[in-house]
């Protein structure tokens, strides 16, 4: 459902390619990283309303492996 909504729904543009000026989608979020695929994302970047988010990242590794966080954020 979230792929669905966000994905197809989530453009500024109708089938036409012409802009629209009503909200294309509700936002249906909540998957870390990688699960949070591109088409989950593509309302936020796409769609026609703002919605203000924060990616956070953790600066040194949760995990046994180190995970490459470089370039995630633009403070040190």
């Amino acid at each position: 459902l979230q792929q669905l909504d966000m994905e197809s729904n989530g453009k500024s543009v109708n089938r036409f390619g012409e802009p629209v000026d009503y909200p294309t989608g509700p936002v249906i979020f909540g998957e870390p990283g990688t699960n949070g695929q591109h088409s989950f994302y593509q309302l936020l970047h796409q769609g026609t309303d703002i919605v203000p988010l924060q990616f956070i990242g953790f600066r040194n590794s949760q995990l046994a492996n180190d995970v490459t966080i470089q370039d995630s954020t633009s403070q040190q």
